[in-house]
């Protein structure tokens, strides 16, 4: 600062001395020295410069100075404070935990109040230890568990197999296994199917109770926000809507996977799930595992049901057999006999081994037949009693049901009354009975009032079942009620007991019955006239699914038909035109589905949206044409219904689903070509053509291969009053119809219509209809206008004629002689340069017809396999060769390789001598080059490299083929084929290259 100082100082005194002086000397002075100004002026900005840049680091080195004496001050003050909070830090975290674990279990609630932990422990109770230790070991649930890739694994067996005990093994090993801290991130959910209780075989429950496992982590007390989230929405709105619908399940499933790296999902009995809605569930798991592939494993476990076996089947399954059962049920008696006293000390050893082995034997692999006999056995207590009772049980399932019935029925008193009104109640209750409900139901009687008799109690009930009827507890210590339950095998016995028994009546006063049963238990009684105690029809169960939430009184109006009330409702806007049940169905789908027509048209007059889906992506429209009733069809359509809207079809199942990668969608016209119904595809057609409509349009291509493949020539008319038919694109899409013709007399009727359509009347119609031989349609199609030469559109243009040789279709001098008759040329050519005489030559004279893939155009991948399955040679082959060059088949043509026709029967050897002499005969020259370019030879040296035939076909001697061309003056221009050949004879080590087989060059293309 000081030299800043100085320097200032100085310039100013330099100022000063050159103002004395006179403006002459300063602009001498200026013009000699002009930078003498500017370089102190630089130097003073320098030492400027310097004086800030110190005086900066001074000022921070005193305020760091302060800031450490302010901390020092501080740090007393911050300590008391610390103090302060400490004392109320406990008790503020144990008031927010409380609060946290409150509203944590209240979403948990909501999502789904199913006990899932209580169903497990049920599951796995009774079951013995190393029971199913065989599927741990099993190689196919070793290859489930890889985590390379997400697959899902199908478990079925008979009914009684030990499914449920199996999948509570395999939840006790996956809890047992998979991690539980937080940054393994392993998700974990499983769910116990039952059949007896709604809440457990309806999928959207069975989705519920998955989300609710996987959105809360096992290792805290945290939950997944977009559960939370979904929870918070309702509750603001003061939960105006119930719980999650399948829309809203799938979205939360797939978000909640995401959120892990892997998944495990559980699902047993899933043939105890809703028939009728259960692929909703399936549909979801199965994309699951298709979108997070490395990520997901679920685990199913279920009966051989039709539609569980056509989508699993094809993918890891394993199968319950009786042989894989024999250990687990073997612990299982043996078990059972260590609590009977007798059996443990007395009993004799050669007893127990009978035990075992009628067991193992009558059983069938049976758990459930296991069960009810050995409460019976550990109840005897000589050696010759239970000798005679083993030798008198049942073999079998249904043979042991058959035994205990009939002891039911031969009882004597009130206990057999008591048995079949307790088997009647439990199968059509809505809900789990309590034991005392069950007993007092039980004991009435329809012919008298309610009474309430105490003499009767549960374990009298039981006594009189006979252990077909047991209780399950679901353990006192988890204040679980206890339950009678029964076993879904024997349902399905007693179903056909009672229809069997009992005389027919109405299935409506039975649903009737059973619809107020809730407002008294006496009305059980009421049903034991009725015939149908069996499980609801899955018609009914599919309409008490629709009416839910049951405190919704205007489903009850639609399905009903109660359009008045509707009405009125509606007017007064006390109902949403647009509104859903639980299951997300819309109003106007389920009066569609009801065929309520003036309910529909009441909803519509309203506001109501008629292309709203269901869950299954159905819309009304799509549910209107599966039933076929076209009123509704015709009122949909005239209240603007998109024509166009995809949707599944409903009118068959989805193929393949387990790899499926997405469902198979379609538009309400086609679903109306399956039905047949040509009314109903008029009035979709009508609508679309109508200047009303305003949607998008038709899309006609598959519906018109349905009808083309139906045969049905007034389906396709109507279709084909849509549009421009002279339309480029329409035309394509005509052509490709007639591929899906059959090419025989009932398809001919259709084919004219579409032929008739076409500009170019060319199609590989006639090639299959001469293959086949079905000349009546060859007929029709010659009348149409379609020339017998025609050339084929694909890659290889052949003709009838070339198809044939090409085919192996059979009688071909017969087809030859026809399409000849009928003016094809024989000396037309195919993309190959090849005469369809030439296709005769190269095509195998042995063996069976072509294979699909030869048929695809393959043969010319396999143009030198002489390989047939059959030594005789086809003399039909040789007659039509002749009848060739009989009608003018040239026998001097070329081939786009260079090869004539006798090179070509050379080339490929299995021919016969007699073909070569046929060709001979006709004027074939025997000397003729084959093939061009830098390797040529002659027919003589190409029969030379055939010396060795395959092992399955016996072609004629190679000494007669010579022979022939010989006597007509063959000439052999390369003889060191032969010293090639006589070489590789020699030297075993080493294979020379034209060694048995014919130079690529003379390897004629063939589709």
């Amino acid at each position: 600062m000081a030299r800043l100082y100085a320097k200032l100082f100085s310039f100013l005194a330099y100022y000063i001395r050159l103002l004395d002086r006179n403006s002459a000397v300063r602009m001498l002075k200026t013009f000699c020295n002009p930078s003498e100004v500017a370089a102190k002026l630089k130097e003073i900005g320098n030492l400027e410069t310097q004086v800030t840049t110190e005086a900066n680091v001074c000022q921070g080195t005193i305020a760091e100075s302060a800031f450490q004496n302010m901390d020092e001050n501080s740090r007393d003050t911050r300590q008391k404070l610390r103090d302060m909070s400490s004392r109320f830090d406990d008790q503020t975290k144990q008031l927010w935990k409380h609060l946290n674990e409150d509203e944590r279990c209240k979403i948990l609630q909501w999502v789904s109040d199913i006990l899932y932990e209580s169903d497990h422990y049920i599951a796995r109770k009774g079951r013995v230890d190393g029971t199913g230790e065989w599927l741990m070991g099993h190689e196919v649930y070793e290859t489930w568990q890889r985590p390379d890739t997400s697959n899902l694994m199908w478990l079925n067996g008979i009914p009684g197999a030990g499914k449920t005990k199996l999948s509570s093994r395999v939840v006790d090993d996956l809890l047992a296994r998979l991690p539980k801290e937080a940054e393994e991130n392993t998700g974990f959910a499983y769910f116990y199917c039952d059949r007896n209780r709604p809440d457990h075989s309806e999928p959207v429950a069975i989705m519920r109770s998955i989300i609710r496992q996987l959105c809360a982590p096992r290792d805290n007390q945290s939950i997944e926000s977009c559960v939370e989230h979904q929870y918070l929405r309702r509750k603001v709105k003061g939960f105006s809507s119930d719980r999650l619908v399948a829309e809203e399940c799938k979205q939360l499933l797939m978000q909640l996977v995401a959120g892990y790296k892997s998944v495990y999902i559980v699902v047993d009995g899933l043939d105890e799930c809703d028939r009728g809605t259960r692929h909703i569930l399936m549909d979801l798991l199965d994309e699951v595992i298709i979108k997070f592939q490395r990520t997901v494993k679920v685990y199913i476990a279920s009966r051989t049901d039709q539609d569980l076996r056509k989508r699993y089947n094809e993918g890891t399954h394993l199968e319950v057999t009786a042989n894989d059962n024999q250990a687990d049920i073997e612990k299982f008696v043996l078990s059972k006999m260590d609590e009977s006293e007798f059996c443990r000390t007395k009993l004799s050893r050669k007893l127990r081994d009978k035990i075992l082995s009628t067991f193992q034997d009558k059983s069938q692999g049976m758990f459930q037949w296991a069960t009810l006999h050995i409460g019976e056995l550990i109840q005897l207590e000589r050696n010759a009693d239970i000798a005679k009772y083993l030798d008198g049980l049942p073999k079998g399932l249904e043979a042991a049901y058959d035994k205990i019935y009939g002891q039911i029925s031969d009882l004597t008193g009130s206990k057999k009354s008591i048995a079949f009104a307790a088997f009647q109640i439990v199968m059509v209750s809505q809900r789990p009975l309590h034991p005392f409900e069950l007993a007092i139901a039980a004991a009435q009687h329809p012919d008298h009032k309610f009474i309430l008799d105490q003499d009767i109690d549960i374990e009298y009930v039981l006594e009189a079942c006979q252990n077909l009827l047991v209780v399950a507890d679901g353990s006192q210590e988890r204040d679980v009620t206890a339950v009678p339950t029964m076993d879904s095998n024997l349902q399905g016995y007693l179903k056909q007991e009672v229809k069997a028994t009992q005389t027919s009546g109405s299935m409506a006063v039975w649903e009737n019955n059973i619809g107020v049963t809730k407002d008294s238990i006496c009305r059980f009684a009421h049903l034991s006239n009725t015939p149908v105690l069996d499980d609801p029809d899955p018609n009914y169960a599919t309409g008490k699914s629709a009416l839910r939430p049951y405190k919704t009184p205007v489903l009850g109006c639609i399905i009903l038909g109660m359009h008045e009330v509707l009405d009125e409702w509606l007017s007064k806007s006390e109902v949403d035109p647009n509104g859903r049940n639980i299951q997300g169905d819309t109003l106007l789908d389920l009066a569609v589905r009801s065929f309520t027509p003036h309910a529909c048209k009441v909803l519509l007059k309203h506001g109501a949206d008629p292309n709203l889906p269901n869950p299954f992506t159905i819309t009304p429209l799509g549910s209107a044409v599966h039933h076929a009733n076209l009123d509704l069809v015709e009122m949909l359509v005239e209240a603007g219904a998109d024509l166009c809207t995809s949707m599944v079809p409903t009118s068959e199942q989805k193929e393949g689903w387990r790899g499926l990668t997405a469902p198979h969608y379609e538009t309400p016209v086609h679903e109306a070509i399956k039905t047949g119904n040509a009314d109903i595809v008029k009035a979709i057609v009508d609508g679309a053509k109508s200047a009303s409509y305003h949607g998008q349009p038709l899309r006609l291509e598959k519906a018109l291969n349905e009808a083309a493949q139906a045969c049905r020539p007034d389906l396709a008319a109507i279709l084909l009053s849509y549009g421009d038919n002279q339309d480029g694109q329409r035309q394509v899409m005509i052509h490709n119809a007639l591929n899906h013709v059959p090419a025989n007399d009932s398809g001919i009727g259709i084919m004219k219509v579409l032929m008739g359509l076409l500009k170019d009347r060319n199609h590989k119609l006639l090639h299959s209809a001469v293959k086949d031989g079905n000349w009546t349609f060859v007929e029709a199609l010659t009348e149409m206008g379609v020339d017998v030469s025609t050339h084929r559109d694909n890659l290889y243009q052949e003709t009838p004629l070339h198809s044939i040789f090409r085919e192996w279709c059979g009688d071909e001098l017969v087809k030859v002689q026809k399409i000849i008759d009928k003016g094809a040329d024989v000396n037309t050519r195919d993309v190959h340069g090849n005469t369809p005489l030439a296709l005769a030559m190269m095509t195998k004279i042995f063996g069976s017809k072509t294979t699909d893939h030869e048929q695809d155009g393959d043969l010319d991948k396999n143009a030198n396999d002489t390989t047939t399955d059959d030594s005789t040679p086809d003399t039909s082959r040789a007659e039509a060769i002749r009848y060739l060059l009989q009608h003018g088949a040239h026998t001097d043509t070329i081939n786009r390789n260079g090869m004539t026709l006798l090179g070509i029967a050379c080339a490929h050897a299995a021919v016969t001598h007699e073909v070569i002499e046929i060709l001979l005969e006709h004027g074939a020259n025997v000397n003729a080059t084959q093939g061009h370019g830098a390797l040529s030879m002659s027919p003589l040296d190409i029969l030379y490299l055939h010396d060795k035939p395959s092992e399955t076909e016996i072609p004629p001697s190679e000494d007669d083929n010579l022979a022939v061309t010989l006597s007509k003056g063959a000439v052999e221009e390369y003889t060191w084929v032969r010293k090639k050949k006589k070489k590789a004879e020699e030297e075993t080590a080493e294979t020379v290259g034209v060694e048995g087989h014919v130079p690529s060059i003379f390897v004629t293309d063939v589709e």
